[in-house]
């Protein structure tokens, strides 16, 4: 069996691989990601995490600290997150 911190590690740096690529099916690599977390770890929730910050890395070009803001800003609580920073 592959250890996790393996595919972590895999997930990751395919993921920073594909911010510079013009692949037009990259679109699916964040479930692609997710499922293999999920698979590696037994833990939905890890997987699913995983695969959204993979697409938040897409989506921001691969800034690590806007895609963390993005995935919650943006998608995991944005009524939330307006309360505490409104516009």
């Amino acid at each position: 069996m592959i250890k996790k911190s393996l595919i972590w590690t895999l997930v990751l740096v395919i993921t920073f691989a594909l911010v510079f690529s013009t692949w037009e099916t990259r679109l699916l690599w964040p479930p692609l990601a997710a499922v293999m977390i999920i698979l590696a770890t037994r833990n939905a929730l890890a997987g699913l995490l995983a695969g959204g910050f993979a697409g938040a890395i897409l989506l921001t070009n691969g800034h690590p600290f806007h895609a963390a803001v993005s995935l919650i800003a943006d998608h995991l609580a944005p009524c939330a997150y307006r309360l505490i920073r409104p516009h």
